[in-house]
């Protein structure tokens, strides 16, 4: 992308020249300071000048107003021209500091790196926090599983102690015999079974 740019701004660059040059040779006229009519020039001299690139340089008009005139559109042509090569100029340079296309693309993937690491490091807490809340529940569930085994072991123990109870007050009441004729120590443990 930052070559594209490059050469847009070079051939923007070409275009002005060459609209600077032509205005440079349209412009005519009026009186001229700096330059030279050259000398009529002989038939030979065509045929070694033609090989010879041709050297323009551009007039600067003084005097009247219509020659003022005239050299406006290459003032204006030259200041355009100067302000597309600025142009250039500026966006050469702003391809050059701006962020390359590999900067932005490494700059991307660190990006893309550090959410799927937020996405990772999150699933990671979520599934820490669902293990955590299992082995809680899990102990929950055991102590709750302990503490019916605590309460049943406590109404079998109750429940074995007034079976034991019952079976001790039969005992006594099988040693006490209601006999028509009974001794005194019969009656003694009678009365004592009995509580009476």
């Amino acid at each position: 992308m930052g070559a594209r740019k490059l050469i847009l701004a070079s051939i923007l660059a070409a275009f002005s020249l060459v609209a600077t040059q032509s205005e440079a040779k349209r412009v005519g006229g009026g009186k001229t300071t700096g330059a030279t009519k050259p000398a009529p020039k002989k038939a030979d001299d065509d045929k070694k000048e033609s090989a010879t690139p041709v050297n323009i340089t551009p007039r600067i008009n003084t005097g009247t107003a219509a020659s003022q005139r005239q050299a406006t559109p290459a003032a204006a042509g030259a200041a355009a021209g100067a302000a597309a090569g600025a142009a250039a100029g500026t966006a050469a340079a702003a391809v050059e500091s701006g962020p390359s296309a590999e900067e932005l693309a490494r700059k991307r993937n660190e990006e893309l790196a550090r959410v799927r690491k937020r996405i990772d490091d999150d699933a990671k807490l979520r599934k820490a926090d669902q293990e955590r809340k299992e082995q809680e529940d899990l102990e929950k569930a055991l102590a709750a599983k302990q503490q019916r085994e605590n309460q049943e072991a406590q109404k079998r123990a109750a429940l074995e102690r007034e079976r034991e109870r019952k079976r001790r007050e039969q005992e006594r009441q099988a040693q006490c015999v209601i006999k028509p004729v009974m001794s005194d120590d019969d009656i003694a443990r009678c009365r004592a079974v009995r509580g009476g």
